[in-house]
């Protein structure tokens, strides 16, 4: 793990997370994102989407939190915090389709996909966090 934090050291932090929601943004809001692109999906594929999003997000997030402590572990609190602020982004980004009227439409369950994607990569997060954590932690 140590190249793995040598190489995300070298990155400004904000930056994954940075580039991770501009993407988001422009997928959800977007009138075309994928312009003349036509993606068949199977019923139900853009909610998994959505989760995998934001389950994305959440994770990039607590990967430059932990760079930011220096590599320790970050607290559960400070873990929901992140879920709870990239769930949060999933309700911003619903209310802006709504309000912004390029014919993206606001769905409940677009919210509840974005916001079980993040308690995911949280948890997934937690679960896993010590691997990348440096061994004085």
């Amino acid at each position: 793990m140590e190249r793995f934090r040598n190489l995300i050291a070298k990155v400004p932090t904000g930056l994954l997370s940075g580039i991770t929601l501009a993407l988001i943004l422009w997928f959800t809001l977007a009138p075309h994102p994928t312009g003349e692109l036509e993606i068949p999906l199977f019923p139900g594929a853009d909610k998994i989407i959505h989760a995998i999003m934001f389950g994305f997000l959440t994770f990039v997030v607590l990967v430059e939190t932990m760079k930011y402590l220096k590599w320790r572990t970050v607290p559960l609190s400070g873990i929901g915090v992140v879920a709870f602020i990239c769930a949060g982004i999933g309700v911003i980004v619903e209310i802006l389709q709504r309000a912004m009227g390029l014919g993206r439409s606001f769905e409940i369950l677009d919210i509840l996909a974005d916001s079980a994607g993040a308690m995911i990569g949280a948890a997934v997060w937690a679960m896993i966090q010590n691997i990348f954590a440096s061994p004085d932690d």
